[in-house]
């Protein structure tokens, strides 16, 4: 350990040579090695060599060199090189009765988007702790299945797992998406039973699961009680009264987050602008356009851009629409598509036709502007175009 500490300043490759003209140096020695980070490496190359060095010569390392190579597969997504550690972690059963390394075992697989493998070990580990559970649950929440969030909720709370607050938004994002009204309100209720119901975090969850099931006035309840209401709660409220077509509630929300001082941003852009577009609330539109000029919201952002876009197309204002398509680079599927469909809705078939010609040479075709197309082409009765395509 003392020639190691004595020249940490040499460079790493001077170091390893030593180790492999010491075939009998202390595995002590080594360990703090592969846990001693180089002092003039410029790059996270250097972690993949010890890595590699205790796999080819299987060594027999403690749990907690085991705990620092998983953590740096996590942190640099190594999914190869962590299944290999994996391996050598059951070939010298150093996973038994060792719930801490099981669980960074299971995060690395996580972050390598590897959830089944993650919840495979995740189901081994007798009493997972909260951190594991809520990375779990969150997982599940964002890529799905996402019922499997709302299964492994239960679980852990039948379990004796006390959850905490950052368990509840993950959770409910779940119910969100499958508008599983019964089982998010049977979760806020346990949110209220812990005290955790006034958390911003939280409260903004509740907004969007009760939106998205249809419960505004449920909603309107749990905003009504934050007492510290920030952009992205006021936001929930605002996409939530667009989801549904409430023109009105959504610009009223507006204006009050604005008279408290609370500024929008570009995410409130893109929950309002639907509703505006689907109300023809042109003038309305073209305030929230400028509003964006000013803040710069349109520039380099796709999301706020193509909202703009879909708004103007809407209100059949295809001059401005035009205008904010051209300026987007590059556009995805969700552009192309919103213009496309502009040109249509406005019966401009030949116009649609040109640009879905312009979509074909430079993307792959997207399943809605195909069907606007076929529109063109039957408002056309060109069958000959309407075959090709």
């Amino acid at each position: 350990m003392v020639i190691v500490k004595c020249f940490r300043f040499l460079p790493r490759h001077f170091l390893l040579h030593g180790f492999h003209e010491l075939p009998r140096f202390h595995l002590k020695a080594r360990s703090l090695f592969l846990v001693t980070p180089p002092c003039n490496s410029s790059s996270d190359d250097h972690r993949k060599k010890p890595m590699k060095d205790v796999l080819l010569q299987n060594l027999d390392v403690s749990a907690d060199i085991y705990c620092h190579l998983v953590d740096d597969c996590a942190r640099l997504r190594l999914l190869e090189e962590g299944k290999k550690i994996h391996k050598h972690i059951l070939w010298h059963q150093a996973h038994l009765n060792n719930p801490k390394l099981l669980e960074k075992l299971s995060l690395m697989y996580l972050s390598c988007n590897e959830i089944y493998l993650a919840r495979f070990i995740f189901d081994e580990i007798p009493k997972p702790s909260i951190f594991l559970c809520n990375a779990m649950i969150r997982a599940y929440a964002w890529k799905g299945p996402f019922d499997q969030a709302i299964d492994l909720y239960y679980r852990l709370i039948g379990s004796g797992i006390v959850p905490n607050k950052y368990t509840y938004p993950s959770v409910l994002k779940a119910c969100s998406t499958l508008q599983a009204l019964e089982e998010g309100t049977d979760i806020h209720n346990h949110a209220r039973s812990m005290g955790l119901e006034c958390d911003v975090f939280i409260s903004t969850s509740l907004i969007d699961m009760y939106t998205k099931c249809g419960r505004l006035q449920d909603a309107r309840q749990v905003f009504i009680q934050i007492t510290n209401r920030d952009v992205v709660s006021w936001n929930a409220m605002v996409a939530g009264c667009s989801l549904h077509g409430l023109y009105v509630d959504a610009v009223g929300f507006l204006h009050e987050m604005q008279s408290q001082g609370i500024a929008p941003n570009s995410s409130t852009v893109v929950g309002i602008l639907p509703v505006v577009g689907e109300t023809k609330a042109l003038k309305q539109g073209k305030s929230i356009h400028c509003f964006c000029l000013r803040r710069f919201f349109d520039e380099d952002n796709i999301l706020v851009s193509t909202a703009l876009l879909d708004m103007y197309a809407k209100c059949e204002s295809l001059g401005y629409a035009r205008i904010i398509f051209n300026k987007i680079s590059p556009k995805n599927e969700v552009t192309w598509s919103a213009m496309i469909g502009g040109y249509v809705q406005c019966e401009m078939m030949l116009e649609a036709l040109v640009l879905f010609g312009h979509l074909m040479l430079n993307s792959n075709m997207a399943s809605t502007s195909l069907a606007c197309v076929l529109r063109a082409c039957a408002s056309l009765a060109d069958l000959k175009k309407g075959w090709k395509h």
